[in-house]
């Protein structure tokens, strides 16, 4: 029998308690809920934002959207996940979890209740606090007033089109809140800003999130001067068909007078009256056409707008065969960075007289001109000049194709003298001796100077005394690199992590392929997570999963090609409106995106 001594006891029960310290959060961790609304008034028309925190898990989580008649709700990116500690009063209260933000607009007039979202983690459902949202319409009679402008009417693909943005003052404003979803795009649209060459005042507005320079001015509007502020895009729809351009929206704090507060002190003062109004634009919708494939010339390669091209070269004197670099710089409006150079194998006159190899290399953009370098080889030494380039590209201004030619250069090719064998082993040209395979004792010519007998015994040594030669110093160097190359390599983590990368991305695949039957948000995470981690580990980049923006970035620094890019930032997407906005898939489209996965990564290891 063993007896239990009060220090035995007092052990065991102290580490009995510790034991529980460090288990008890297992034990009855449970999902938190909470949402946190930008505002409890929402104009008709406007979107406000709806603050998610859900508490106890940062992966697995499914989020649903109640369904309430005349409001819509929409999910504004990826959830973030947060860590946070924080003391009040002496109170201490942590956060761990994922943070969601939600966009809630509204269709119609009216008080909603609205009874909370809910999110499912491991089978189990939570619920989030319900609460009430008031929708008002927008006043018509407010002073402000927000405008879109779009120029032109109708666009072709590739042609840039124009949004201008304007905002008429005629008060002070306080505070504002200003939205253009349109911006929400920037990244497919390629928007950017356009230039004020007419050195106006600038003032810069935060628009959704960014800080954009608007162009200030004076206006007079039906009568009524206001102070305008304006600012233009540049955008590019990359799909033919109605393309929408959709409201922007102003929420304002306005002063509309003063009125009598108290202040600190209990005295009477007099203070800036302030009020709330909103305004909206109207929402533009701009037909965009394909380009036309009636009367499309054959060296057409997509260029959209208008353009000049011209030849130059630092070379006018030349030899047959000798290579001769000439320049074709295109100038003009539209996306110079889509521009192909023009193919020179398409001009008769460039096939009869010169060797040309078409060079597929971008070419260098300085303002608005492109520069594509070419090299060609005169045949022979009648060519006089080098010929005009032509350049077919559509003008959406004409509506029409239109083919340029630049000028002609002028060139002297001089003949170039071929050496025979007969010219330097016979001096008396007789070509059968020359053909001859016995060598012959000669007078004259340069291998005259040795004469000795041996010149006509063989001197090559056998090959065996050379490997026996070679071999010693050769095994010795190839061992040094060896061992020198597996020093590099157990250093280098940047190689290490490229070189596993196609063993880490199987695995991958084989995870996403065991969850392909059921499991529609673990697969698609697995799929977003081997295309992501497949291009992090090869270029060395960070252990977080890449973004749509990241893989933008890749292509401007030409780490991954253009086509390739907007297949993957496709594809990413497509994962995150799944995983992320409550929608399914069948098994079949499961399959088809395992399949899709696997031929851009196989592409991505030829390329990166």
């Amino acid at each position: 029998m063993i007896k239990i001594t009060k220090f035995n006891f007092t052990l065991w029960l102290t580490l009995s308690l510790v034991f529980c310290f460090f288990q008890a959060p297992s034990l009855w961790a449970q999902i938190q809920v909470q949402t946190e609304l930008s505002s409890s008034t929402l104009y008709l028309g406007d979107e406000i934002r709806a603050q998610l925190k859900v508490d106890g898990a940062q992966r697995g989580i499914k989020l649903k959207f109640p369904q309430v008649e005349g409001l819509s709700f929409r999910q504004l990116g990826r959830p973030s996940a947060s860590s946070q500690t924080i003391i009040v009063n002496g109170k201490v209260s942590s956060f761990k979890g994922l943070v969601y933000d939600i966009g809630i607009s509204a269709e119609k007039i009216g008080t909603f209740y609205i009874p909370g979202f809910q999110v499912t983690h491991q089978s189990k459902v939570y619920q989030g606090q319900s609460f009430r949202l008031r929708v008002k319409a927008v006043n018509q009679q407010s002073s402000m007033k927000l405008l879109t402008e779009v120029i032109p009417s109708h666009i072709y693909l590739q042609q840039p089109l124009l949004v201008t943005l304007k905002w008429y003052i005629q008060d002070n404003v306080e505070d504002y809140t200003f939205r253009f979803p349109l911006l929400e795009q920037k990244d497919e649209l390629q928007l950017e800003l356009v230039e004020n060459n007419q050195g106006q005042k600038t003032t810069s507005l935060t628009v959704s999130g960014y800080n954009i320079p608007f162009h200030q001015s004076n206006e007079v509007l039906k009568g009524k001067e206001y102070t305008t502020l304006q600012t233009t895009f540049r955008i590019f729809p990359q799909v033919a068909g109605d393309f929408r351009i959709p409201k922007a929206t102003m929420k304002a704090m306005i002063q509309v007078g003063t009125e009598r507060k108290q202040d600190y002190f209990g005295r009477i003062v007099r203070s800036p009256k302030l009020e709330s109004t909103f305004v909206i634009s109207e929402e533009k919708i701009i037909p965009v056409l394909a380009l036309p494939q009636k009367n499309r010339p054959h060296d057409f390669t997509g260029a959209v707008g208008q353009f000049d091209i011209q030849l130059s070269s630092k070379i006018n004197r030349t030899k047959v065969g000798d290579p001769v670099e000439m320049t074709i710089r295109i100038s003009g409006q539209g996306q110079l960075e889509k521009m192909d150079p023009p193919l020179l194998s398409g001009v008769e006159e460039y096939r009869k007289n010169f060797v040309t190899v078409d060079n597929l290399q971008p070419g260098d953009i300085q303002g608005d001109s492109i520069t594509f370098l070419q090299v060609v080889r005169a045949r022979h030494e009648d060519v006089e000049r080098l010929p005009p380039v032509s350049f077919s590209y559509f003008d959406p201004k004409q509506e029409q194709y239109v083919t340029i030619h630049s000028n002609s250069l002028p060139l002297q090719v001089l003949k170039t003298q071929r050496v025979k064998i007969s010219d330097i082993i016979l001096p008396q040209r007789q070509l059968a001796s020359a053909m001859s395979k016995n060598f012959q004792e000669t007078g004259r010519g340069i291998h005259a100077n040795y004469t000795f007998a041996d010149a006509l015994e063989t001197q090559t040594q056998s090959w065996v005394w050379i490997l026996f030669l070679i071999l010693p110093p050769g095994t010795y160097f190839s061992c040094l690199i060896l061992v020198s190359r597996k020093r590099e390599l157990a250093g280098n983590k940047a190689l290490i992590r490229s070189k596993a990368a196609k063993t880490m991305q199987k695995k991958r695949l084989k995870k996403a392929e065991q969850l392909l039957p059921e499991q529609d948000h673990e697969f698609y995470m697995e799929l977003s997570q081997a295309l992501s981690g497949f291009i992090s580990d090869r270029l060395n980049l960070g252990q977080g999963e890449l973004t749509v923006m990241d893989v933008k970035k890749l292509q401007q620094e030409n780490k991954i090609p253009t086509q390739l890019s907007g297949d993957i930032r496709e594809q990413l997407e497509s994962f995150d409106r799944i995983r992320f906005m409550n929608q399914s898939s069948t098994t079949e489209q499961r399959q088809e995106a395992l399949i899709t996965i696997q031929t851009l990564i196989k592409q991505l290891d030829k390329e990166l």
